[in-house]
């Protein structure tokens, strides 16, 4: 959520090789790519033309990068203590992500130190 981690690959069907590309929008302004792959892009709507070896443009296409929906998270505590026998008990940390928010799989870390994935149990 919020990265600018996305990716369009273009991939030309016809026209003759090499192919040069233009890329706008959201931020982006590159003309005269002859890769096609575009990394770290943010969210948004992007407009790509396609120029082939005889200087053919296809037409406008659009391309859209979604935001993923930002993470929901709950957690739960259950601090340290004894139980009635004086037992020393574990603090238990629960984190549960909403269904539906953020991209899979999750990572956690707490205080900036280590991150631990949903299957992790910290002792």
């Amino acid at each position: 959520f919020g990265g600018s981690n996305g990716t369009i690959t273009l991939t030309p069907a016809d026209g003759l090789a090499p192919y040069s590309y233009t890329l706008t929008g959201a931020g982006a302004n590159t003309s005269g790519d002859v890769t096609g792959t575009y990394t770290g892009l943010p969210a948004g709507t992007y407009s790509v033309v396609v120029k082939d070896a005889k200087g053919c443009d296809s037409a406008v296409i659009s391309v859209t990068i979604n935001q993923p929906l930002q993470l929901a998270a709950t957690v739960g505590v259950t601090p340290f203590g004894c139980n009635s026998g004086n037992v020393p008990q574990a603090a238990v940390v629960t984190v549960t992500a909403t269904v539906g928010t953020g991209t899979a799989p999750y990572t956690y870390s707490f205080n900036g130190s280590a991150s631990y994935t949903s299957a992790n149990t910290l002792s």
